[in-house]
C-alpha cells in the first residue's frame, strides 16, 4: 500500500494504515490508529462525487467523527466541505447528522441527487435528508481529494473501515437498498431485512 508524502495537520509526515484481521464481525478492515495512518486518492472527489453520488462505507469506531474527507490530501476539511464520517455527512457547509453507537460496525450510506438533496443511512435505515439550497449540487470541493481518516478541527480520529464504495450517481431506492442488505449479511450486521 503507498501512502502520499503529505505533512498531516500536527506536522507529521503520512504513513499507510495497518490490515486487521478479524476487526469487524470477524472479518479484516484496515486500521488507523497510530496517528499518522492516511490513506488518500488524489482528485476522487472532484472527479466522481461533484454531482450526484452514493458512498457506502462499513466502519467501527468509537470516535464519532471518523470517516472520510472529500477535501485536503491530509485528511484535513476545505470548502466547499464533503466530510462522511460516523457522526454524518456535511456538504458544503450544512451538516446532515447520523449518530452511530461508539463502537458499533455499521454500514453506512451517503447520497446527493446531484441537485439539491442529500440522506443518509445506517445499516439500511433512513437517518436523515434534507434538501434546499444549502444543499445544491457543487462543481469542485476544496481541494477534492478522498482521504481517510478525516481530521476535524486538526485532531486525528483513529477507526477502521473494511469498505468502500463509491457511484458518481445517486442510486435509487432499490439499488441503494441491495447494497446495504448485502454489506450487512456480509457483515452480520443488524438491518431490516429486505427479502425472505
Amino acid at each position: 500500500m503507498q501512502t502520499e508524502k503529505v505533512k498531516l495537520a500536527d506536522g507529521q509526515m503520512a504513513s499507510p494504515p495497518t490490515l486487521a484481521d478479524k476487526a469487524i464481525r470477524g472479518m479484516s478492515a484496515v486500521r488507523f490508529a497510530n496517528g499518522s495512518d492516511l490513506l488518500a486518492i488524489r482528485n476522487f472527489a472532484n472527479e466522481h462525487l461533484a454531482g450526484a453520488f452514493t458512498v457506502f462505507m462499513v466502519t467501527c469506531s468509537a470516535d464519532r467523527y471518523f470517516g472520510a474527507c472529500g477535501n485536503s490530501l491530509n485528511g484535513n476539511g476545505g470548502t466547499p466541505r464533503l466530510y462522511l464520517t460516523r457522526n454524518g455527512l456535511t456538504y458544503k457547509a450544512t451538516s446532515l447528522g447520523v449518530g452511530v453507537t461508539p463502537g458499533e460496525p455499521a454500514v453506512l450510506g451517503y447520497t446527493h441527487d446531484g441537485i439539491d438533496a442529500v440522506a443518509a443511512y445506517v445499516n439500511g435505515m433512513p437517518h436523515g435528508a434534507a434538501r434546499g439550497e444549502k444543499f445544491a449540487q457543487v462543481k469542485q470541493f476544496g481541494g477534492g481529494n478522498f482521504a481517510i481518516p478525516f481530521w476535524s478541527g486538526n485532531t486525528y480520529h483513529p477507526g477502521d473501515v473494511a469498505e468502500v464504495i463509491a457511484f458518481d450517481r445517486c442510486l435509487n431506492d432499490d439499488e441503494r437498498a441491495g447494497i446495504e442488505q448485502h454489506l450487512a449479511e456480509k457483515y452480520r450486521l443488524r438491518t431490516v431485512k429486505l427479502w425472505e
